[in-house]
Order: structure tokens, then sequence, then C-alpha cells
């Protein structure tokens, strides 16, 4: 494994692989001047969350802060350069429906924005200027593309939270259409997006049109932080892994589940006096009763007795 420079938020927690190899672990109490103005602007007003702005923010958390001002003010540019083109491909007064198709030819037939079927899990297709600059990515970045060119031509379109796919929802006069950015802007009727389900899921979960809803700009930016959490856990690195579950909870502070997922990542690093605590959390913001609360008293306990094995 190779060893990462060291960051003023990063401290030596325990060498748990032998003196020759250390494993650092971030030291959550100093988090990046990012990982800051995400949390302040999920924190304001809900109208004011741009969502290019805060998948930039992710990427300069990402990257520790390393993001080139040049290519963060690149991927806005193009954005609207997109939108540019794609008013100039349809006439005054169009139709919502005139509209969308400016919309994918300019997108999917001219700039050729598409998913990244060959290197699915590569950290790149999560971080929004990478995605800019090769129009590839993953499902979730190639919506908010989508969704973030729409609103500059007038288009009313929202991501979608599909179990394991985002998808775009785009309001017409008499409905609303499914489209998946993924796939050349196909679109999707009832019939697809189960079949999609199907797929995805393994036939573990039953349609049902709720799945359809506009999500929120809290999910799509904690999936996003969780597309990168899954990203370094395939490539081994929990350290990075870490990182990406700290985001997690940043965003959603009293989550039990972004508690003991961060816990267990803790845990694998051998820093099991904070696994601990975040388990203790755990068990202070749920009931009292159940197996999950005895699962994580469970837990809790063992992170206390191996961090006083540590000790």
């Amino acid at each position: 494994m190779s060893k990462r420079p060291r960051h003023e938020s990063e401290i030596l927690l325990r060498e748990v692989r032998g003196p020759e190899e250390p494993i650092e672990v971030l030291d959550l109490t100093t988090r990046t001047e990012a990982r800051h103005e995400l949390v302040a602007l999920m924190d304001g007003p809900k109208a004011a969350i741009d969502l290019a702005q805060a998948c930039l923010l992710i990427t300069r958390d990402e990257l520790d802060g390393d993001l080139d001002e040049d290519e963060e003010a690149a991927s806005l540019e193009e954005l609207d350069h997109l939108a540019t083109r794609v008013r100039h491909t349809f006439s005054p007064g169009a139709s919502s429906p005139e509209r969308l198709a400016a919309l994918h030819q300019v997108l999917f037939d001219d700039a050729g924005f598409c998913g990244n079927h060959e290197d699915y899990y590569a950290i790149d297709n999560a971080l929004l200027p990478r995605v800019m600059a090769t129009g590839m990515g993953l499902p979730l970045l190639l919506c908010v593309v989508y969704v973030e060119v729409a609103r500059r031509v007038g288009i009313e379109a929202q991501p979608v939270a599909f179990p394991g796919h985002f998808l775009v929802r785009c309001e017409l006069d008499d409905g609303f259409l499914v489209i998946d950015p993924f796939n050349g802007g196909r679109l999707l009727d009832r019939a697809d997006c189960e079949e999609l389900l199907e797929e995805i899921t393994e036939g573990q979960h039953t349609f049902d049109e709720a799945m359809l809803e506009p999500a929120t700009e809290l999910e799509v930016l904690t999936r996003l932080y969780l597309n990168l959490r899954r990203s370094h856990l395939l490539a081994g690195d929990i350290v990075r892994a870490l990182r990406a579950q700290d985001g997690v909870v940043a965003l959603n502070p009293d989550s039990i589940p972004a508690l003991r997922d961060r816990a267990r990542l803790y845990a694998r690093l051998g820093a099991h006096p904070l696994a601990a605590l975040d388990l203790e959390h755990c068990l202070e913001l749920g009931p009292r009763t159940g197996k999950l609360y005895q699962a994580l008293q469970q837990e809790a306990a063992m992170a206390r007795r191996k961090g006083r094995f540590q000790a």
C-alpha cells in the first residue's frame, strides 16, 4: 500500500500493521474547510443549495482541498456553456417536450455524456470536475449534470434516488417523465423501472411509484459520500473510506446507521475507543429496547473492551 502525504487534518492513532507500515486515521475533530462549508450550506435555506456547488465542495473535501481552482471554475462554466447550446437549439416559446429534445441532443448526442460502464467504481466517476471533463461518471453525477443544465434552460427536473441507480424526473403539464442519464438519456416507463429494479436488487424489492419521488439535496449528497466510501472500500483503502463515511455523519449527525458504519470502520483500523464513542451515541439516540439496541450494546461493549486492552 502506497503511503499518502500527511495532512494537518490527520493524526496517527495506532500502528495496526506493525512499525513499518502505520495506518493513518483522520482526526475527526479537525475537518476540512470544504466540509465545514458544505455543512453550513446544508444548515442554511434549502432554496440556496446549488447541487453543482455542493458536489464541488465534496470533490474538494475528497481531494483534501487540492482541487485546482481553474478546474472547479471550468466545471461551472461548462454547465453554463451546455445550457447556452441547448437554448440555441430550440426556438423561443418552445414547448417542454421540444426543450427536452434539445437538452438530450446537446447532452447525449453532441457532448456524449454517458455512464462509465467499463470502470464503474473509479473515484473520478464521483467527482464533478472529472465527470465534466470526461463526459463519463456514476448515475448520480450524470443526474446532477442533467438537472443543473435543465434548470438553466427552464426545464423542471429533479434527481430521483431510485434504489441503487439515480434517475431524473422531469415534470410536464400532463405528468412526468423518468430519464436515465447513465444510459444515454433513455426514457423509462413503469415496466422499464420494474425491470431496472429487478436487475439492480436481484428481486429483493418490489417496485413502488414512491421510488420515483424527487430526492432531497441531503439524500443526493449523502449518497455521493456513500459512493466514495464504496469505491475506497473496493480499493482496500479503509482510511479514505472512513473520511467519506465521516462526510455522511457530518451531513447526518444523528443517524444511527451513519454512526454505526463509521464505528465499524474505526474498529477495522484498530481505533476502538472512537468506535465505542460512536456506538454509545447510537445508544443515546435510539429506543432502549429491541434487537437493534441489544446489538448496539454488544458492539459498544466489545469496542470498550478492545480499547482498554490497547491502553
